[in-house]
């Protein structure tokens, strides 16, 4: 346990590091072999404990005027402030000599922590394929799996990208549909016409019962006057 009366007032982290962006601006041993740690954004740097016995605030300088919302009368209102100084909160780590072995290897109290997790990370090798002509070297992160990861709408080889080869299919099938269409509607057209000017054939029917008729007049002799008779 620490004392509860260090750095009252403030948040402390055991056992931590500095987090990303910031950096050990001071350390000192507080108890025993208890090492504090005071960190603060990169840019800024902490000016110690006050008079009073208050952890000071980290601190930075700029020269150009910058514009911040200031309340005057109780009106929020721009006001352009500068050059100064800004503040921001210090955060306050402790550790012991022991806990360096579990601190990321190659840490070093002092140096500006940019990221604890690269070692936990699953490793392979990425190849950045950039849209400029700058030549980008692949990035080893450890033991890969040979992965690539290509930009969106590329394949590994070359030719015709992705989206050009799902396009002229898409293009194809509207085509094959059209066609067939054509076809439907010229057989069913063609049928049309062809039931329209079918004539209707008169079937004579023959029945094999039916007798033949024979002219009365064959066979009968006519019967003609001698007209010498008739003059005597």
């Amino acid at each position: 346990m620490f004392p509860s009366s260090m750095y009252d007032g403030y948040g402390t982290y055991s056992l931590s590091l500095c987090p990303n962006g910031y950096k050990t601006v001071q350390t000192s041993i507080v108890e025993s072999s208890i090492t504090a740690a005071q960190c603060c954004p990169s840019g800024y740097w902490w000016d110690g404990v006050s008079s009073d016995g208050d952890v000071a605030e980290c601190t930075t300088s700029y020269t150009t005027p910058t514009l911040v919302a200031v309340s005057i009368s109780g009106q929020s209102v721009m006001s352009s402030v500068g050059p100064g100084v800004r503040h921001k909160f210090m955060i306050a780590v402790f550790y012991q000599s022991k806990d360096m072995s579990l601190f990321p290897a190659g840490y070093v109290p002092g140096s500006e922590m940019l990221t604890i997790a690269t070692t936990y990370i699953e490793t392979r090798t990425v190849q950045v394929l950039p849209s400029t002509s700058q030549s980008l070297a692949p990035i080893q992160t450890g033991a890969s799996s040979n992965l690539t990861d290509l930009p969106e709408g590329q394949d590994g080889g070359g030719g015709l990208s992705v989206g050009a080869k799902a396009g002229i299919g898409a293009g194809v099938g509207v085509v094959a549909i059209a066609i067939l269409a054509a076809l439907i509607f010229l057989f069913l057209h063609r049928r049309k016409q062809a039931s329209a000017i079918t004539p209707v054939l008169e079937t004579e029917y023959f029945n094999p019962l039916d007798k033949p008729k024979l002219d009365a007049s064959l066979g009968t002799s006519k019967m003609e006057l001698d007209g010498t008779s008739a003059q005597k």
